[in-house]
């Protein structure tokens, strides 16, 4: 049985990466890994790709080798086996050679041939990733195309899958709006072409999503614009009809130095032999016929699966409006059928509450015993209450008000609870020494003694001072172990019910605040109806990065705030993005799940609509093309990329934020069910910030960009860059992601599903101080 060994990294995606590894017969291969475990509902992809890749066959694209899975980090991780091919990208190569109209034509008949092999499939194999970072050449000088973890969709299409994937720059305008064909790969490589023909990538040729390729191309000879022109062209049909047609009319090939063997790769010939050129040039005039033949077949052939394809795609849409009609309905079913049980709850409730009072006074006045009591309690409502609100199952905890005076205010709904409280009320020691009564008794033996006088008396008076003495000191450090006793127990209490005050719509300034935490009170803010917390974050020192994750984390180096701040203590949720706002953009809807599908961009509004509406100065001035931001107002802002990652390690050593122990901090893929939740149902970490890791993905102010190995002073990261920092995992990825010192980022207009953000704020101390 083969088995691998892995020697080092060789590239790194968001959804996989591809390693060296070495075989027990010492030969080198590819291997690629892939970040989503084998039972993760993204298994499909890696699946369909292994299918994809043992049917391939063919001379200038890796073979497929073997597939196993492995455990990483705890997570059973699928693994596919390629040929490993040494060499380098064209891109590369691009960067280093400079090629005569000749050798780009060869490089282009080279992967036109690879083409004619993939779309000759039914369907046809659409690679959709065309571009010079995916094809290799060896130091033999052959090219080989690779990748193809986005051509799986096509072969496995299915009903309501939308595949806008590629590159942004080489990917053919159906492909952006999510329907690639495979004359979609003939534009990319109409992209390549004109990259290696002028020396200028893409993306300098994009006016508002067009490729303006011809005012940069005026140069080129004719015959290179019109066949750049049928590569090239806005709509598909106008394109040559495959990749033969393509290869058949393509500039400046010499044929006196090429023919090809029976698996279609290119053997280099000796200009010298005329003989042998003759012979080609009559093989190439005959091919020549015979690739006019077919392409006349082919035409008639791509007009009638244009007509199928018209027909489908009406037949799809229809399909999609009667799916979402019914989809509407069921929403609506399941709307009425949350409020009716709105409405029984409520009704359940309210006899609860009347129980429960009618219980307390029963067992106070000893009109029944307090196991009974709590047997018929327990025994009635235990099984008739159904807790559940907007997803979010309420647990077994108890919450009352004002503890110092045993009055019992609002509780949670669970039936334990009640009886929590029912035990803490009538089983909590209270101790009852009777001081007065004593001092009485001193006072009338103070006066036999006076009776009996003499030194006797007098040693017999001091003994019972020094008793009433001890007493009173026994009775103080009673009373202080009992109130020591009593604080850490509600603590505990109120330590696991932070999470769920506002499960119960309730705000914190209903508490008894004498005797509520320290570490819950912290600095409480209001927005209209919606209030949340901040904890402050003290100035300090610490190493930020890790030597053990990809590049982009190293290397570790010492970081320095020398100002404290203000951070919010969870994401924010979407009832308080509404009340600043207005609207909800989230997918997953819940008032106290996190706001999600913002842009970075609508983050920096955000902040200076909250900002605006709390009478603070804002950060940032907006303008359609700036973004200025004043580090010394005292508004709302992002937080810097070393402002999170200090605060996420709360001056602690552990892989995630809080612990080692992902599962207990943080909501990523083992544990989400496919979605988000409501912020700080998990443990916080030691500065009480919840949900640093996993939930979703928090936008920072930085650029993505390389670290430098020196001490920094409050860093703001890179000057410039095309990425905006996103930090801390989310609800769908594998376990790594959530590492506080993994690091990520998207282009500031995107907005995902599973990316949210948090605020920070100057303090005033700090703010004064920098105005």
């Amino acid at each position: 049985m083969m088995s691998y060994e892995i020697v080092r990294l060789l590239a790194e995606g968001g959804s996989s990466s591809v390693w060296l590894g070495k075989t027990n017969e010492n030969s080198f291969v590819a291997i690629k890994r892939f970040n989503s475990s084998v039972v993760n509902v993204n298994a499909k992809t890696w699946r369909r790709e292994s299918q994809l890749l043992r049917q391939l066959n063919h001379p200038r694209i890796p073979k497929y080798l073997d597939f196993y899975t492995l455990s990483v980090d705890g997570r059973t991780l699928p693994h596919l086996v390629m040929t490993f091919i040494e060499g380098i990208s064209l891109r590369q190569e691009m960067n280093t050679r400079r090629y005569t109209v000749e050798d780009i034509s060869e490089i282009l008949a080279d992967v036109l041939q690879v083409f004619i092999y993939l779309h000759s499939f039914q369907p046809p194999i659409i690679h959709r990733d065309v571009k010079p970072e995916n094809i290799l050449r060896d130091s033999k000088g052959v090219l080989y195309l690779i990748d193809f973890g986005l051509a799986v969709d096509d072969s496995y299409r299915t009903f309501g899958h939308t595949n806008n994937v590629g590159t942004f720059g080489y990917q053919a305008p159906e492909q952006i709006y999510g329907e690639p064909t495979f004359r979609s790969d003939l534009y990319s490589i109409g992209v390549i072409a004109v990259e290696l023909l002028i020396r200028r990538k893409p993306k300098t040729m994009l006016e508002q999503g067009v490729f303006r390729w011809r005012e940069a191309c005026v140069g080129l000879p004719v015959r290179w614009q019109d066949w750049l022109g049928q590569m090239l062209a806005k709509v598909e049909s106008e394109r040559f009809s495959d990749a033969a047609a393509a290869l058949a009319a393509l500039p400046d090939r010499d044929v006196s130095l090429e023919t090809h063997s029976e698996q279609g790769v290119s053997v280099r010939l000796p200009k010298h032999q005329p003989h042998q050129f003759l012979k080609l040039l009559r093989a190439e005039q005959k091919a020549h016929k015979k690739t006019q033949e077919q392409l006349r077949i082919l035409q008639m052939q791509d007009k009638n699966r244009h007509q199928e394809e018209l027909h489908r795609r009406r037949k799809e849409e229809e399909a999609i409006i009667a799916e979402q009609r019914r989809a509407h309905e069921l929403e609506e079913r399941l709307f009425r059928a949350h409020r009716e049980l709105d409405r029984q709850e409520a009704a359940l409730l309210g006899e609860m509450e009347n129980a429960w009072d009618a219980l307390i006074r029963s067992v106070a006045a000893e009109q029944v015993s307090l196991e009974r009591g709590v047997e018929v309690f327990y025994k009635a409502y235990s099984e008739r209450l159904s807790l559940s609100h907007e997803g979010e199952h309420r647990e077994v905890e108890s919450v009352y008000w004002d503890m110092t005076l045993w009055k019992i205010g609002r509780q949670s709904v669970n039936p334990k609870g009640y009886i929590e409280l029912l035990l803490k009320r009538f089983d909590t020691p209270v101790p009852q020494l009777n001081v007065q009564e004593l001092e009485q008794h001193i006072l009338g033996l103070e006066r036999e003694l006076d009776e009996l006088g003499g030194l006797a008396g007098l040693f017999w008076k001091k003994g019972l001072e020094e008793e009433v003495e001890a007493l009173h000191d026994e009775i103080e450090d009673r009373e202080e172990r009992y109130e020591q006793e009593l604080h850490q127990r509600e603590e505990g209490i109120w330590r696991k019910m932070r999470p769920y005050l506002n499960c119960f719509g309730l705000r914190k300034t209903d508490l008894n605040r004498d005797y509520f935490p320290e570490f819950l009170i912290a600095q409480e803010r209001e927005a209209g109806p919606v209030v949340w917390d901040e904890v402050q974050i003290a100035a300090g020192t610490f190493r930020m990065g890790s030597n053990l994750g990809p590049a982009r984390e190293q290397p570790v180096h010492e970081v320095t705030l020398s100002k404290g701040f203000l951070m919010m203590c969870t994401p924010v949720t979407q009832e308080l993005w509404e009340a600043v706002v207005g609207g909800n953009p989230s997918y997953f809807k819940g008032r106290n799940r996190p706001v999600e599908q913002i842009s970075w961009f609508d983050c920096l509004r955000f902040c200076n609509a909250l900002s605006v509406q709390l009478g603070l100065e804002p950060v940032y001035e907006l303008s359609e093309s700036t973004v200025l931001v004043n580090w010394g107002a005292g508004g709302y802002r992002l937080p810097t990329e070393a402002e999170w990652e200090y605060s996420a390690k709360a001056g602690c050593d552990f892989k995630y934020a809080g612990s080692n122990n992902l599962a207990s901090v943080a909501w990523y893929e083992e544990n989400s069910g496919g979605e988000t939740h409501p912020v700080g149902l998990k443990e916080p970490n030691d500065w009480g910030l919840f949900d640093m890791s996993g939930n979703v993905w928090e936008w920072c102010w930085d650029w993505l960009g390389l670290y430098q190995d020196t001490e920094d002073h409050n860093p703001k990261g890179v000057p410039f860059g095309t990425k905006k920092i996103l930090r801390g995992g989310r609800w769908l990825f594998y376990s790594g992601g959530s590492r506080v010192a993994y690091r990520y980022g998207y282009e500031p207009t995107e907005a995902h599903h599973y990316v949210g953000f948090r605020c920070v704020r100057n303090l005033k101390s700090e703010v004064s101080s920098s105005q």
